[in-house]
């Protein structure tokens, strides 16, 4: 199903958005802290995803912006294109992440971020993910962290 130009409209504010808070000299430390915080870079991964996500959508979202989960679950949505910026700032760091490492914390992120907006009595995107999961989690996903 081809995303209409709404749609498309508010992809780019997410995505553009999601930079400026990556870049902007107040969040930038913090997202390049997370980054470097949690016992792997899996985990420095889905908690910057998180806090990218949750800046970018209330900010949106405090502006009127309607963000419906297709645009941000979709195989080419949000949440992609702001992990592919956020795997790109890990190599700039000159680290390295696995892509099993990268579907768990698109996952992990999702996770937490959905759950940021249940608490604050905001509609709650997609269940997470939506994505389908790569590699050894695709035929058990049984729980746990």
């Amino acid at each position: 199903m081809e995303a209409t130009q709404e749609q498309k409209d508010v992809l780019e504010r997410v995505v553009t958005n999601a930079k400026r808070v990556m870049t902007h000299k107040s969040t930038k430390p913090e997202v390049l802290g997370l980054l470097s915080a949690g016992q792997s870079t899996g985990e420095g991964f889905s908690n910057a995803l998180t806090f990218v996500l949750k800046k970018v959508v209330s900010g949106l979202m405090d502006k009127g912006v309607e963000i419906s989960p297709a645009i941000l679950m979709s195989e080419n949505g949000g949440v992609s294109q702001i992990g592919q910026l956020l795997v790109a700032m890990i190599e700039a760091k000159e680290e390295d992440i696995t892509p099993n490492e990268i579907q768990k914390g698109l996952e992990i992120g999702i996770h937490n971020f959905s759950k940021m907006l249940e608490q604050g009595g905001q509609e709650q995107p997609a269940q997470p993910p939506q994505q389908p999961p790569q590699g050894m989690l695709a035929g058990a996903q049984t729980g746990g962290a």
